[in-house]
């Protein structure tokens, strides 16, 4: 096994990797990352036996194919370490792995490869194929309100629920419940499905996602040529060079095409890039959810379980709206919290005409006390709640998001938040006693 890499094209899949493999593991080998070079690339694989990464890279050269598994946090700090632009030799000599770059050289101790496991996959129910930062938007917006470690084990992950036109997410941890759906382009129609994912999962495919605009190197080899009348139409506008996916693999180059020439006629081999939106397709199974993206596979396996009704537990009849600017909110949320109960983080809430107050105490007699301007007219209503709750609604709703409404009934009722200029997202939190 032979082959040749740049430290570039290396360092974003073993980073990826390094959230899924396995530190302390009664399998030593778990502990490792698999690597196959092949003709068509080299393929790196990464795994807990719950949740699997599999990433694909272009090799600058291939010698001889192979395969075999090194220590996953060894080879990734032996990546970062070298300098830009380096280029990594590997070689299996004697069953060590040796990384040759410049001057230096490292032998790895190895494992063989048809010993690595990996995460089986169960019958494909339904494969639907969204924006990639429709994926991790709808993530981020939901992930914060899942819960860790919770004796019900349902409430460890994530549910997806898809349905004709639709998919939809949703988090609860028992105390807060957070929900949103995107609109699918598709029209197929889906008989209703769901399926819950674990958290570790839902976070690393989130690390994987890339958002839209995004900066960062490419190999040249991965890029379509710019066709010349694209070079004849184009001004260059800036010196980075803006791509977008196609669908059989690679990238079309769709702004300022000298950028890419320039970097062919100097030699080099990567090239920082701008890209757009990705497509993604993710894939219910049976027993399994994984997604597939342009160099990637993450497959997870499925909490076995039934969700609770959380359709039941959203106040939608709340007579009590109040609309403020998200932004004053979150800060004033952020002073006061200051004050509070350190274990259990309980503010009140004094509703009046078009006046928020907020307050917080603690077992050392200290107080804080906080106004601001809202748009409410009703009755005078007091409520306690978790500040750090109300604080991850606002962080995670949208930065978009520039006033929230907040929909009230009574103090022994939940409070339902939402976006005021509309929205998909609505965040339930429960109140607490003082």
């Amino acid at each position: 096994m032979k082959f040749s890499v740049s430290r570039e094209t290396l360092l974003r899949p073993l980073s990826m990797m390094s959230g899924v493999v396995g530190r302390r593991h009664t399998l030593p080998i778990l502990s490792h990352i698999r690597i196959d070079a092949t003709e068509e690339g080299l393929i790196l694989t990464g795994l807990d036996l719950e949740v699997e990464l599999i990433w694909r890279v272009a090799l600058r050269h291939l010698d001889t194919p192979g395969s075999i598994t090194v220590p996953a946090k060894k080879l990734s700090d032996i990546c970062r370490s070298l300098a830009d632009e380096a280029v990594i030799e590997f070689t299996l000599e004697d069953q060590r792995a040796v990384v040759r770059s410049g001057r230096s050289r490292f032998v790895l101790a190895t494992l063989p490869s048809s010993e690595f496991p990996s995460v089986q996959l169960s019958p494909e129910r339904y494969r639907i194929t969204l924006h990639e930062s429709e994926l991790l938007n709808l993530i981020r917006r939901n992930s914060f309100a899942m819960a860790k470690q919770d004796v019900r084990y349902y409430l460890n992950g994530m549910l997806f629920e898809l349905q004709t036109g639709c998919l939809r997410a949703v988090a609860t941890d028992g105390h807060r419940l957070s929900l949103d759906e995107i609109k699918l382009a598709e029209s197929v129609e889906y008989e209703k499905s769901s399926m819950i994912v674990p958290a570790k999962a839902v976070s690393e495919v989130a690390k994987v996602l890339v958002d839209p605009g995004v900066e960062m190197e490419m190999e040249l080899q991965w890029i379509q040529p710019p066709s010349q009348e694209l070079l004849n139409a184009s001004t260059q506008d800036s010196k980075m060079l803006e791509v977008r996916p196609l669908v059989g693999g690679g990238y079309e180059i769709i702004k300022n095409p000298s950028v890419y020439t320039q970097a062919l006629e100097s030699g080099k081999s990567h090239v920082t890039v701008r890209i757009s939106d990705f497509h993604v397709d993710l894939i219910f199974g049976e027993q399994h959810f994984q997604v597939n993206g342009q160099n990637m596979t993450f497959v997870s396996k499925q909490i076995e379980g039934r969700y609770p009704d959380y359709e039941r537990v959203i106040p939608r009849g709340g007579n009590k709206h109040i609309i403020c600017d998200r932004i004053e909110l979150r800060q004033m949320l952020s002073r006061i919290g200051i004050l509070a109960n350190e274990k259990f983080l309980g503010i009140r809430l004094l509703l009046t005409d078009n006046t928020l107050t907020l307050v917080a105490n603690n077992p050392e007699q200290e107080e804080a006390e906080e106004s601001m301007s809202i748009n409410y007219q009703g009755e005078t209503l007091e409520m306690g709640f978790n500040v750090g709750y109300l604080i991850d609604v606002m962080d995670n709703i949208g930065d978009q998001v520039k006033h929230v409404q907040i929909s009230l009934s009574d103090p022994g009722s939940s409070a339902l938040i939402s976006a005021a200029e509309g929205g998909s997202a609505l965040y339930v939190v429960m109140p607490m006693r003082l």
